[in-house]
């Protein structure tokens, strides 16, 4: 019974320990905690949906999404003290900072079509 208990605990550590590698992984080669990536990944892979980007905006976008993901986290888990409007005021604030980053990154026709699925209080004033 002995010998069956470690055996079936050492398949288990076989089986499972490459899983708790792979959060390790992307930290070391992107520099963002998986849960944000994963994230970047999901909102990069439907904005290339809707504009059709290059493979170097893609890049470009996957990085940007990536960065504003961690920084929210990173924000959000530090808000003791915050309401829901200061973290509302922090959401309003990083997708007006996301917009404009997308203002560098895409053409002027792929830009039209991303400001156009925006709700109309998330466009900028000038398109408004």
């Amino acid at each position: 019974m002995k010998t069956y208990t470690i055996s079936l605990f050492a398949l288990f550590l076989l089986v499972t320990s490459p899983l708790f590698g792979q959060d390790a992984q992307v930290v070391e080669e992107t520099g963002v905690a998986s849960n944000a990536m994963e994230m970047a990944e999901r909102q990069t892979d439907h904005l290339s949906r809707l504009v059709n980007l290059t493979e170097r905006q893609r890049k470009k976008v996957l990085q940007m999404y990536a960065d504003f993901n961690e920084s929210f986290m990173d924000r959000r888990s530090k808000k003791e003290g915050r309401d829901q409007g200061d973290i509302r005021s922090l959401l309003k604030r990083q997708s007006e900072r996301r917009t404009r980053e997308l203002s560098r990154i895409l053409t002027e026709d792929q830009y039209k079509i991303y400001l156009e699925t925006l709700p109309e209080d998330q466009r900028p004033d000038n398109y408004r």
